[in-house]
């Protein structure tokens, strides 16, 4: 099934973004008591507020172990900027051999992915050193950047439930003007702003709803932002407030013209009518679902043996973007335990050319230093020589070279035909000399002992 080609008549444009309202990001409070406003949308929760799923049956479950959606091309275009998004459940605090971050290495490289957006990092970065740090994490990633958010008003240790964060990798990093987080500083998104030659600006959200299942936990996200607000003078229930706070975000870069893709985990069904009420109010369109109305019910998270029955990750975005992929992968390939999402998009439709080009220099694979690496390239250079007779050829030109008669013209020619094929097989030993690994050696725990 082809993908639709969403195109949008914005021609607002600006070349950068006005500062945010003083009275941003507070939302107003809208109950006066700590009750939330419904939590009927919440994982497992009966809904409150009915609504009906777009599937022939609830009971049928798409498989967890298939792909659902489109597949990705076999060669990615050069327009195309690739997104990703994942729960990832967690980094674990080590410096090595850390499997999440080896995970996610992977599922970059594999996918071909420009920017990698997660929530659930459950670490306190603030009180981590640097070398526990996401950068540092992922400074080995071709031309990476990286950006993090978290609760900042508590430290009760290195972890911390909830945070979300985004990796970019490679040539993409060139339309990457800047990243904000959720102004409260709660951790709940982060956003990466792509700015376009002639002003054109996207906002790619990642974010991180709390659950109303965790309220008795009193570490959990939702007892955290549950403290938060009730410092305030009106207390508004967390998952409110996540929604009408992102709606304000929204809404203010809305206002310049900027386009906006949302990728996020709501923690609850994504069908829920009070969800698709504000995806609506903002302009935004689901992007997966409403491409296959009639499929079974996709679950999107399974924690151990229990699995879910419903979507709760999704995808918006605006009208003046053009997706010409998106799928939710599947769980074995994840990097979490919930399914990723990958999407394509046109980026030259979106915002135009960019900005600059960046030359990065290609990685050197022939190193003096490593003994392995000069035998082997020899060794190479040495069999090219043996098939393409360049003994033979260079005992040739010396004969050329001795005798009177020869043309001087000839013999330049011949010297350069000769210096070309030499060059082309020292060209070829290199790229054979030594591998490089990007991410794409699994993990295995049985050699960390």
């Amino acid at each position: 099934m082809a993908a639709p080609r969403v195109r949008g008549t914005s021609d607002s444009s600006t070349m950068g973004t006005p500062p945010v309202p003083p009275g941003f990001p507070f939302a107003q409070a809208t109950i006066s008591t700590p009750q939330p406003p419904f939590l009927g949308d919440s994982r497992g929760t009966p809904p409150t507020i009915p609504f009906t799923p777009s599937v022939s049956s609830p009971n049928t479950l798409y498989p967890s172990s298939l792909l659902f959606g489109d597949n990705l091309p076999s060669i990615k275009a050069d327009s195309s900027f690739r997104v990703g998004f994942c729960n990832i459940g967690g980094f674990p605090a080590l410096s090595r051999h850390n499997s999440k971050v080896s995970d996610i290495k992977t599922f970059l490289a594999s996918h071909n992915l420009d920017l990698f957006g997660g929530c659930e990092a459950n670490l306190n970065w603030s009180g981590l050193p640097n070398h526990l740090q996401l950068k540092e994490w992922f400074r080995s990633t071709d031309g990476c950047r990286t950006f993090v958010a978290h609760n900042q008003h508590e430290n009760f240790g290195p972890h911390q439930f909830g945070g979300t964060f985004w990796i970019a990798a490679g040539h993409a990093t060139i339309h990457i003007s800047s990243g904000t987080r959720d102004p409260t500083n709660l951790g709940r998104w982060v956003s990466c702003s792509l700015l376009g030659r002639s002003g054109k600006r996207l906002h790619v959200i990642f974010a991180y709803r709390p659950c109303a299942n965790q309220a008795s936990r009193i570490r959990s996200v939702h007892a955290q932002h549950s403290r938060f607000f009730a410092q305030l003078p009106h207390y508004c229930h967390p998952r409110q407030a996540f929604l009408d706070d992102l709606g304000q975000f929204i809404t203010h870069h809305r206002s310049s013209g900027d386009a906006i893709l949302l990728l996020a985990d709501m923690n609850g069904d994504i069908r829920h009518s009070s969800l698709q009420d504000f995806m609506s109010s903002h302009e935004l369109h689901e992007l997966i679902l409403s491409k296959y109305p009639t499929s079974p019910t996709v679950s999107t998270f399974q924690r151990g043996s229990r699995s879910g029955t419903t979507p709760i990750d999704g995808a918006w975005a605006t009208d003046d973007l053009t997706i010409d992929s998106i799928s939710y992968r599947d769980l074995l390939s994840s990097p979490g335990d919930h399914r990723a999402i990958i999407l394509d998009l046109n980026l030259l439709d979106c915002i135009g050319e960019p900005r600059y080009q960046v030359v990065r220099p290609p990685g050197r694979r022939l190193n003096c230093s490593l003994p392995s690496t000069c035998r082997r390239y020899l060794s190479v250079l040495t069999s090219y020589a043996t098939r393409h007779h360049l003994a033979e050829h260079l005992d040739d030109l010396f004969s050329l070279a001795t005798t009177p008669n020869t043309s001087p013209d000839f013999l330049q020619s011949r010297l350069e035909l000769f210096d070309l094929q030499k060059s082309e097989g020292m060209r070829h030993a290199e790229q054979q000399c030594r591998q490089f690994h990007t991410g794409l050696v699994q993990f295995s725990p049985e050699l960390n002992f």
